[in-house]
């Protein structure tokens, strides 16, 4: 694959989104292709099916879909159009998704990373001194 993708100058991803090779690539880039773009297509066919079925995503975060959904129904069918993406990516292998992250009742993501809270407190920081939150939120 990587000496295929060093003659022709291009390697693409399975539904056809190109990465144009320089004349000194870095290996471990074309060796990691499949998988990188492998996942941003499933990323992108399960929003656009989620968008399709109405239920409309929030964000994406890197290799997962948020959602502000209340109906169970609905999120059941959010995680089967997940693993259907995987399997249409990956000609019908069932890949190890991990659709079951809910946070339900109000619940917040906390990234653990310092990096992570550092960054959080800045922006909670910036929101508290532009008057931008709410009483509560500010406390």
């Amino acid at each position: 694959m990587v000496e295929k993708a060093m003659l022709e100058r291009k390697i693409q991803s399975v539904f056809g989104w190109p990465l144009r090779i320089s004349t000194s690539p870095n290996i471990r880039t074309l060796y990691n292709f499949p998988m990188q773009s492998g996942g941003a297509e499933m990323l992108r066919l399960a929003a656009w099916r989620m968008c399709e079925a109405g239920i409309v995503p929030i964000m994406l975060i890197h290799d997962g879909i948020l959602l502000e959904e209340t109906d169970l129904e609905r999120i059941e069918h959010a995680k089967e159009i997940m693993l259907q993406a995987g399997r249409d990516v990956c000609d019908g292998f069932e890949i190890g998704v991990d659709v079951d992250q809910l946070l339900k009742g109000g619940a917040r993501y906390y990234d653990k990373r310092p990096m992570a809270r550092k960054m959080w407190e800045t922006i909670m920081n910036a929101l508290k001194a532009s008057g931008a939150l709410p009483k509560r939120a500010a406390a």
